[in-house]
């Protein structure tokens, strides 16, 4: 039989089992004391803590979860399936990896969309591990990571990638990214169209060097430039270059240069083809400075009329007093063919200036036009050109004398600048009796097909930017047409160009100067007071009246011109506009007041629009110096009849 345990054995015994049971206390005192800082670290954690079991049955979720998926403790502890909380597209993929992770095998995060009690959606990414009992796999344990704002964050930079894409391939200005070492990254559709140049064309920045400046001396100075502004470090802090660009066509573009440096030493740069932009602002330079030789020439102009006007006036004179000589009549009769082309000329700077209106179209000889600018450039052009001039005695057409010599005159200098080193210039007219043909033609460069189509076009010249504004040959041709002509070019590089020009033929006379009446001449013992600062105008007026019957007497100024008329009580007065202290316009308001039906003749070197319409109606008539002697005497007639 066996012994019986003695008392003191079962004392020890029991000590062993309290102690065992003090133990055991101990153990799963540490083990709540664990599982709660494990909750208490689950719950302050921002993402979801669960765990499940292998079926899918959630046992743990942290307040997260509550948060986030909306549904109540109750609610989870009733047994709700991790699968419930999948939309349904990626259960089948959650299931397999679940598979997978039970079976040993680790997984990457995944990316699932997840479904809130309210059947919206978050995007998540799902952690998971294996929970193992006895060294066998009985659920799973993880975290879940709401990645609804990172979405958020990839979309926005998505969208702004995209409009940054769009921006630059759509961008109307050259757009290329350079890396530190100088190899091209990027250029944008509008570089290649400025430049012409593809990507693989510039692989790195001395290929692009070499391409866009070929002319060495200019590209030093343009690597110069770079290299300057690289070893400051300001890149986009100082402005921009302007640099002339040779494109793969061949053409010269002048191109705004805008660098930026980036942080990673990268150079960004934006092209900007300002070309026509450069060439308007030559071109209103030009203009402005035609515009401020025109008002020059108005005041001269003006001038020159009155010194025309002593010098016709003491020729008519002339001519009168000495009308038996015929030596000296002819003499008389030169100097003032040559003072009324002096006339025509001031005619044409007027209009230059734009201090005339354009006049109406009159009967003409083409002809004798022709000549004269045959004159003209016979006096002007190098000796090295020579002229051929091939024109009938008449050619009769209506126009206006000064438009069309300066279309002759800019097919004249458009041949000189084509034969820099000599050559022909010849000027052939004919006509046919409906039509008048002028043919301009020349030995000179000639053009290229794409120069002849548009060399008619407003501001296209392929003269240097100082050396042509490109509207000689526009205004020559709207000129032709408004003439109701038609002008046309032929040409070819080496042999020279030709412009041929119709014209209709008039069948009216040409016009000629008015002549005084000789036959039933009115009676001229009326009495004439003329009014002008010019000294000489009035002696030689005051002259010429009285060779022709008139009382005339004369005064330097507007407040004399008062005062005369009180004393002489003129039937006409003769008043000239610009004149200092009282001008002839303030001078005719005063006469009108002392005598409403006063005749006032005004004399100006400009025309009569140059007078208001109140000024207009205080006067009745008007005279364009240089004064011509019948144009005078007819004014007075009218007026006094």
């Amino acid at each position: 039989m066996p012994q019986k345990p003695s008392l003191v054995q079962l004392q020890q015994k029991i000590r062993e089992l309290e102690r065992e049971t003090a133990r055991l206390k101990q153990v799963e005192a540490e083990l709540r004391n664990s599982e709660e800082r494990f909750r208490e670290l689950a719950e302050l954690l921002p993402q979801i803590i669960f765990e499940m079991d292998a079926e899918g049955r959630l046992i743990f979720v942290n307040q997260r979860a509550f948060e986030h998926f909306q549904y109540t403790r109750q609610e989870f502890e009733q047994g709700l399936n991790a699968f419930d909380i999948i939309i349904p597209e990626d259960r089948t993929s959650a299931l397999e990896n679940v598979k997978k992770i039970l079976n040993g095998k680790r997984i990457p995060p995944n990316e699932y969309s997840l479904l809130r009690k309210d059947q919206s959606t978050f995007p998540a990414i799902v952690l998971s591990a294996p929970v193992m009992h006895e060294k066998k796999p009985v659920g799973l344990r993880g975290i879940i990571i709401d990645i609804t704002e990172r979405k958020k964050a990839e979309e926005a930079l998505r969208g702004e990638k995209e409009r940054f894409r769009v921006l630059v391939e759509e961008a109307p200005l050259g757009i290329a990214l350079i890396e530190k070492s100088g190899r091209y990254k990027y250029i944008n559709p509008k570089f290649t169209e400025i430049f012409g140049y593809a990507l693989e064309d510039i692989p790195d920045g001395r290929t692009w060097f070499e391409k866009a400046y070929p002319d060495p001396l200019y590209r030093k100075r343009a690597i110069l430039s770079w290299k300057n502004e690289f070893s400051k470090k300001k890149l986009g802090k100082e402005g921009y270059w302007v640099f002339k660009v040779t494109c793969r066509d061949g053409a010269l573009k002048t191109i705004q240069f805008r660098p930026a440096a980036l942080d990673n030493d990268d150079c960004f740069i934006i092209y900007e083809d300002i070309t026509e932009q450069k060439q308007l602002e030559a071109q209103l330079m030009q203009s402005q400075k035609l515009e401020a030789i025109g008002t020059l020439t108005s005041g001269i102009s003006h001038n020159f009329r009155n010194i025309l006007t002593v010098i016709l006036m003491n020729c008519e004179i002339l001519k009168k007093k000495y009308q038996d000589d015929a030596r000296l009549s002819s003499n008389v009769d030169s100097m003032i063919s040559y003072a009324k082309r002096g006339s025509r000329l001031v005619d044409e700077l007027m209009e230059f200036s734009r201090q005339e209106p354009k006049k109406e179209f009159q009967p003409l000889n083409l002809s004798v036009l022709l000549k004269e600018i045959y004159q003209l450039l016979e006096n002007t052009l190098d000796k090295v050109i020579q002229l051929q001039l091939k024109v009938p005695e008449s050619i009769p057409v209506i126009g206006d004398y000064s438009e069309l010599s300066q279309v002759f005159m800019n097919l004249a200098t458009n041949a000189r600048d084509a034969m820099p080193g000599g050559g022909r210039l010849r000027i052939e007219a004919g006509h046919n009796g409906k039509q008048a043909r002028v043919l301009v033609s020349d030995s000179g460069q000639g053009m290229d097909k794409a120069t002849l189509e548009r060399c008619f076009e407003p501001f296209f010249t392929t003269k240097p930017v100082d050396k042509g504004t490109g509207l000689g040959l526009s205004t020559a041709y709207g000129t032709v047409k408004k003439h109701g002509g038609e002008i046309t070019v032929f040409s070819e590089p080496g042999k020279g160009t030709t412009f041929e020009l119709y014209f209709p033929i008039s069948f009216l006379d040409e016009k000629t100067e008015p002549r005084p009446v000789s036959k039933a001449q009115p009676v001229r013992n009326k009495k004439i007071l003329v009014v002008d600062d010019e000294a000489a105008i009035c002696k030689l007026l005051t002259q010429l009246l009285s060779n022709f019957g008139f009382q005339a007497e004369y005064v330097l100024d507007g407040k004399g011109a008062l005062k005369k008329f009180k004393q002489f009580d003129p039937d006409l007065v003769l008043l000239d506009i610009n004149m200092p202290e009282m001008s002839g316009k303030a001078c005719a308001e005063e006469l009108i007041k002392l005598d409403p039906k006063a005749n006032i003749v005004m004399m100006s070197g400009y025309e009569m629009s140059s007078l208001s319409e109140k000024h207009q109606k205080l006067i009745k008539g008007f005279l364009t110096k240089p004064i011509n002697t019948g144009e005078l005497l007819n004014q007075l007639d009218k007026v006094l009849e």
